[in-house]
Parts: structure tokens; sequence; C-alpha cells
């Protein structure tokens, strides 16, 4: 027996050592951030059945953006039969494979995902790059939201995902009355980028027009200056705007919006609870890691007397690169029926159903079936604090017993022995 013994406990020693040596082998992280080095990753298209949903500029900054991202929900919605990623992945470690993972599925990974990597690849603190070009068969979902990333492996068999977007895929199609306008408030170039932190606060005056409301403001491409990809952001607080900087900031902030772990170059979408039309003034403070904006020429014409930037409280120029989407304000129907109509309507039939019982309780006189609804109501704290004393009792009793009895046994046992 104790041979048996050894040679099982042999075996599922084996078994465990195996298991942690293959199971370390290939290490899947949630994503690029948790790798815990040098990382970095672009989007800079996406297609839907071969057709362009979203393009970005040449050099890859984030700044072009399209009312496939329904709103600020990320979801690209169908019905497509396939979704094609085109980008590039930096890291610290050789990439040998690239693919992608749908929901929470494995990653499917194909030499021909990918491709040689943009000249400005390995410019953004990581030593290795590589582009991708992935179509992904999509014809298989349906309407609920499900996320659709791309991955990599490195030399040493991680995988990677993506960090800079969460990109849902459904089959439902965005409605057409509720798709958002994407304005681009600036245009033509400044010198270089802006970072904020050399302020106590950088603010835009916004405006958001009638019938509309807002889904939300965008520093255009916000820089970090290859920052880490955790720790860094800001807080942006929006105020009802009163007609200049100090009064309009003197006012209870209307809400507060925190951006954390800020990617570089990534677009800083700034998003509210609710923001119907009016003028506003958007507070940038609080910065943890450089942050800023890149510079731009000029307010567009048609938007520069509504739009304005503020530098430390004062009105400057020219503004970083900003955008501003909103969306139609639908209101409630007045003329709809109130919803408390149908609910007055059931109390009316109540009394009819509570009468059944008391003629039941006429026709039977004993006196079983009368007490037994006034123990089955639900029970109060005194009721229950009852019977829970009433349980503690007979289980002290049932233990006494209990004891009694094996204290006399060995009592009986004793005088046997002897």
């Amino acid at each position: 027996m104790k041979r048996t013994i050894a040679i099982l406990a042999a075996v599922f020693l084996f078994a465990g050592l195996f298991g942690a040596v293959s199971s370390s082998a290939q290490v899947k992280y949630d994503s690029m951030d948790e790798y815990g080095e040098a990382t970095n990753s672009a989007l800079n298209m996406i297609k839907g059945d071969g057709v362009d949903l979203l393009t970005q500029a040449a050099d890859g900054t984030q700044s072009a953006t399209v009312d496939y991202l329904f709103l600020n929900k990320e979801t690209v919605h169908g019905p497509f039969s396939t979704l094609t990623y085109e980008g590039w992945f930096g890291t610290n470690m050789d990439i040998i494979k690239v693919g992608y993972a749908i929901g929470d599925n494995d990653p499917v990974f194909k030499d021909e995902f990918k491709t040689a990597p943009p000249a400005y690849g390995t410019q953004s603190g990581v030593n290795y790059a590589t582009g991708f070009d992935i179509t992904i068969d999509v014809s298989g979902l349906g309407e609920e939201k499900t996320l659709v990333k791309p991955v990599v492996m490195l030399e040493d068999g991680t995988v990677l995902e993506a960090t800079f977007l969460d990109v849902y895929y459904s089959s439902k199609p965005a409605e057409e009355e509720a798709k958002p306008e994407i304005i681009e408030l600036t245009t033509g170039s400044g010198s270089g980028a802006f970072n904020f932190c050399t302020s106590s606060s950088v603010a835009f005056k916004i405006n958001v027009p009638e019938g509309k409301k807002l889904v939300k403001f965008t520093i255009s491409s916000a820089p970090t200056w290859n920052g880490p990809p955790t720790g860094i952001g800001l807080t942006a607080t929006i105020y009802k705007w009163m007609g200049d900087f100090e009064e309009s900031t003197d006012n209870e902030a209307l809400d507060e919006y925190y951006e954390v772990d800020h990617k570089d170059n990534a677009n800083l979408d700034i998003v509210y609870e609710y923001v119907p039309a009016g003028d506003y003034l958007i507070v940038c403070t609080d910065y943890t890691g450089n942050i800023g904006g890149w510079g731009a020429g000029k307010f567009v014409d048609e938007y520069a007397s509504l739009f304005g930037y503020y530098v430390n409280g004062e009105e400057t120029y020219p503004p970083v690169n900003c955008a501003i989407t909103w969306i139609d304000d639908v209101k409630p129907d007045p003329t709809e029926a109130p919803a408390t109509e149908a609910p007055t309507e059931v109390p009316t039939e109540a009394p009819v159903a509570t009468e059944a019982p008391t003629e039941d309780t006429k026709t039977t006189d004993g006196p079983a079936a009368t007490e037994a609804p006034k123990t089955t109501d639900a029970p109060g704290k005194d009721n229950s604090e009852k019977k829970s004393n009433t349980g503690v009792i007979i289980g002290i009793a049932v233990g006494v017993v209990a004891v009694a009895a094996v204290v006399a046994g060995a009592v009986i046992a004793k005088k046997r022995k002897k």
C-alpha cells in the first residue's frame, strides 16, 4: 500500500512540474499595458468589406476620425462579412507573429498578417516594430457587441493585445438619425507640441448648437513625449460659460472627466454625462506626467467666434488641434400616454383577488385552517428570532443528551473492563 501511494505522489508531482513548464512557455497578458516594458501601437485604418471606415494621417497621428465610432462607444456597426485592420506594433522584443482575438476566444495567427513597419515605428521608445494588415471573418457575429482586437506574439511566446483602441463589432446598423457630427475646429499647423504641464491650466471655450448635445470634446493626437503606457492623464472640469474665464470658474462645476493611462499621440476624448446646447468652458488641470496638444494654425473661420483657447486663464493663440462631436438632443414626445396609467388600472382588480381567501375561510370552520394563514404570513423580525432561538434550544438539548449518552457509555465500558 505504501509503495502504491509513493508511485501516485510521484506521478502527480511530475504532472505538476510539466504543467508549470508548459504554461510558462506562453503567457497571455490582458493588454500591452500589463507587459511592464516599452510598448506602442497604432491603428491607421479600419475597413468593412474592403471599404474604408477609418483612415488616419500618413505620419500615424490619430487626428482623422469618422462616425463609425458610434456615440463614442467604439463600436463598428455592420453588417459586414469582414473587418480589416491596418497599423503597427512596437515592443522591446522581436515580434514573430501577428494575429487577432475575437471576444474571449484563443488568438489566431497567420503569416500573411505581418507587414513591414512604418518608418516612424521605432521612433516611439521601442526597439522592435512590425506592421500588420489583418482581415477577420465577422460574418458569424450577431448584434451583441463583440471585442475584435489585433494581437502579437513575441519571440519568447508572450502574447500581447493592442491597447490603442478597444474596437467592438455589432451587425446591427447604426441608426441614421442618431449619428453624431464630428467637427475639426482647427486648421493649419503650429509650432510643434505644447506641454500642458508648463502651465497651471489649459482651457477651451466651446459651443453646443441649439437642438444638439455634446458627445465628446477631443484634443487631437495628444502627445506624452514617449511617456509610459500607464499613469499619464489629467482632470477636465466643465463650467457654464458666464462671459469670461474668471467668472465662469467662480461658479459651481457642472461635471468632471478624468483621463488616465493616456497613450502617446492618441486622441484625448473628454466625455461628460449630459451637456445640452449652450456655451461652456472646459478647464484641464491636475496633470500626471507630460501631456499636451499639437499646435494648430487657428480656429476654422466658421467657429472662430464661438470657440476659445486659454492658458493660465488668459485667452491666447494659436490653439492646439481639437475637435468637437455633437448629436441631436432628442426630447421625449409630450403627447405620449404617461407611464403611470398602466399601474393605476391594476389596483382596481386587487379587491376581487383578496375576497376569495375570506370566503374560503368561512366555509372551513376547523381551527387548523384558520390558524395556518397566520403562521405562514411573511414572518417579522420577532418571529424569525423566535424560530431561531427554538432551533438553538432544541440543538442544545440534543447535544446534552448526546454527551450524556457518550459519558454513560464510557462508564459502562469501564465497569465491564473491571
